[in-house]
């Protein structure tokens, strides 16, 4: 049995991952000046608010705002592990909002499931980030609270931006500077008009420029380049998703 806590710094700038695995970090009372949203691998524990505690068990998802000040007592340290993130304030600051602490939803947990996938599959930045404002967003519209989104037609410019750009490098940052409308509301709109996120849709163009680089005879590791894709592996699974068959397959089908 490994004891051990991990944190990594992420390529998304005031964001940051907590592994701890059967610790004895002495648990005191304490708080975090950043957002915090974690999930429990194993084990169970009594977390304590304002003098009340709340049992969280294995499956179980948390949310905890800055500033708010906590205690965990686990029920047994040697069958304990949890993830946790943390988001700098700074991040959000974009978005009229303050969170409640809570158990997290099916929905809210699902999303940092795809979050921690999309980080473990090692995604882009693009694709990551989208993941990772796709759950605070969730957070907020289930939070209970006034959350003020911006709608405007910034987002059909985004849409036809990424058509005509998908294989350059785009990121949430450099739409929010050019279109003038911030990350959560270029997740929240465009997925409400067009059924899906942006780094989604330019990755399903990238998967349909690759299959016809295929189609024309290209070799897969060059096709995988060819169409912005820095990992094989990565490129196989969403091709596979897009198509049913791996870029080799549908090779051998076509290709004659």
């Amino acid at each position: 049995m490994r004891k051990n806590i991990e944190f990594k710094r992420l390529p998304i700038k005031g964001v940051e991952i907590k592994h701890c695995s059967y610790s004895e970090q002495s648990y005191k009372e304490h708080l975090h000046e950043e957002l915090s949203i974690g999930y429990i691998e194993e084990g169970s524990t009594l977390v304590g608010f304002g003098g009340k505690d709340y049992l969280f068990t294995q499956g179980d998802g948390i949310i905890i705002p800055p500033y708010v000040s906590h205690i965990c007592r686990p029920s047994d340290v040697d069958r304990w592990r949890f993830v946790m993130m943390y988001i700098d304030v700074s991040y959000i600051d974009c978005v009229n909002h303050h969170f409640k602490p809570r158990k997290l939803s099916a929905v809210e947990l699902a999303r940092f499931n795809d979050f921690l996938a999309c980080l473990a599959e090692k995604h882009t930045d693009f694709e990551l980030e989208n993941a990772l404002v796709e759950l605070l967003v969730e957070c907020m519209l289930n939070d209970g609270r006034s959350v003020t989104f911006t709608r405007n037609r910034a987002l059909e410019d985004i849409y036809n931006y990424i058509k005509c750009n998908y294989l350059e490098s785009i990121t949430l940052e450099s739409l929010e500077r050019t279109f003038n409308i911030n990350k959560f509301s270029i997740i929240r709109g465009f997925k409400s008009l067009y059924n899906t996120t942006p780094s989604s849709f330019q990755l399903q163009l990238k998967v349909s420029y690759s299959k016809g680089l295929l189609a024309r005879g290209m070799n897969i590791v060059d096709a995988c380049h060819e169409a912005g894709f820095y990992d094989q592996a990565h490129f196989t699974r969403e091709f596979k998703k897009a198509h049913g068959k791996t870029p080799l397959q549908y090779q051998k089908d076509i290709v004659k």
